[in-house]
């Protein structure tokens, strides 16, 4: 933890002054000559500096100067598997221990957090350890960021009918989860003749739907195409996941009932069709790859023209030597690159921000931007992060 995180997590006020601070509660919304008073680990004011220091009873506080810096809410990744394993990688791991797991678990976590990736939306886990790490950082007994946990999902890919649902629904909110999370459409690494196959009707989505609504929690659906996401944004869900064979209708329905899209745009970019062929792949994985790039980030503009709000989330990528610590695109954060090519599907830079703060912490029913009230998580980089994203992998520790 650094100087200032401790500063930060103290009970005495804590004014961070003499730089510019981006709350990410508008787009493309800053303050420069900024400050923050941080008390007890909540943000209690915001904004120019003349203004925060007659707010708050700023004699005896102790002061921490920016330097000039830039301060922006810690980022979230919308979309993360703290232990998954995609190809080529499935064989190596297929058979590890649980114990072994909860390693690459634990060290993905702390990747993340060491690169101010600060909460962390996990979406479906292998034994629960995604609750089991949620409840060890919330009560201090290991280092890491915040967690939103799904618990394990696969249950999802065999219940049958809407009672079904409900009822594994009931179980996972009596285990503890933040969101409840729905397989139910094909994937890259799922063989079939196409990745848009549908796996559940819209009476059991919507039965999903309504019993985790009843409880507050939202309600997350990995949909491919058009068939799924009509039916899980007619049904409420929260939000859809990929999107990948989505056409017109699809993004029309998502924007028509007001639903969040996580697009997952560096996993049809990192999945290259042309590399995993010659990397000896099955034909039926690399058709499924190439059907999920063909018109996955024109689709993604169309979202965006229509205002849908947008999630950054990495997802499982296939690049360096296993599924150990944080995802990586040609050689740089998964996170920084998925905000890069947000940005390039239409969305300003403040925009582009907002896709890693606000709506996330939307998305997962949290607060998480630096508005008062706020927890306080504040990476800090020397130079404007919205156009130099590659400032935040020097992030001090």
């Amino acid at each position: 933890m650094s100087a200032t995180e401790r500063y930060l997590q103290g009970s005495e006020l804590t004014i961070l002054e003499g730089g510019t601070v981006i709350p990410c509660t508008e787009p493309d919304l800053l303050f420069s000559d900024a400050a923050i008073a941080v008390e007890g680990g909540r943000i209690t004011a915001v904004g120019h500096r003349p203004d925060v220091l007659a707010r708050v009873a700023a004699a005896g506080a102790r002061r921490v100067d920016l330097q000039g810096g830039f301060v922006i809410p810690g980022l979230w990744d919308s979309h993360i598997h703290l232990g998954a394993y995609v190809p080529p990688h499935e064989q190596a791991f297929s058979h590890e221990t649980p114990g072994h797991h909860m390693i690459r678990c634990v060290r993905k976590m702390q990747d993340n957090l060491r690169c101010g990736i600060t909460s962390l939306r996990s979406l479906g886990e292998d034994n629960d350890a995604d609750l089991l790490l949620r409840d060890a950082v919330e009560a201090g007994e290991i280092e890491g960021p915040r967690i939103f946990a799904a618990g394990d999902i696969m249950w999802s890919r065999t219940a049958a009918g809407a009672d079904d649902f409900r009822r594994h629904v009931r179980r996972a909110i009596a285990r503890g989860v933040d969101q409840i999370k729905l397989l139910s459409s094909g994937g890259i690494p799922w063989r079939s003749d196409t990745i848009g196959h549908t796996l559940h009707s819209y009476e059991e989505i919507a039965a999903a739907a309504q019993e985790a609504h009843r409880w507050a929690k939202p309600l997350a659906v990995h949909a491919m195409g058009d068939e799924t996401i009509i039916a899980a944004a007619k049904a409420g869900a929260d939000t859809i996941e990929h999107g990948f064979v989505a056409t017109e209708k699809g993004i029309a329905a998502m924007a028509a009932a007001g639903t969040m899209y996580c697009p997952n745009l560096t996993v049809t970019i990192a999945w290259d069709p042309a590399l995993l062929a010659a990397k000896g792949y099955p034909e039926w994985f690399t058709a499924n790859a190439a059907e999920a790039a063909a018109r996955h980030h024109e689709m993604f503009r169309e979202a965006v023209r229509l205002a849908i709000p947008i999630l950054a989330g990495v997802d499982d990528l296939p690049e360096g030597d296993g599924p150990v610590g944080i995802e990586m695109h040609d050689g740089q954060i998964g996170l920084i690159a998925e905000l890069k090519l947000i940005r390039a599907g239409g969305m300003t830079p403040g925009q582009a921000l907002l896709t890693a703060t606000k709506n996330a912490a939307l998305a997962a029913r949290s607060q998480g931007s630096s508005a008062p009230s706020s927890r306080a998580s504040m990476p800090t980089s020397s130079s404007w992060p919205a156009t130099r994203w590659t400032t935040l992998t020097g992030l001090p520790t």
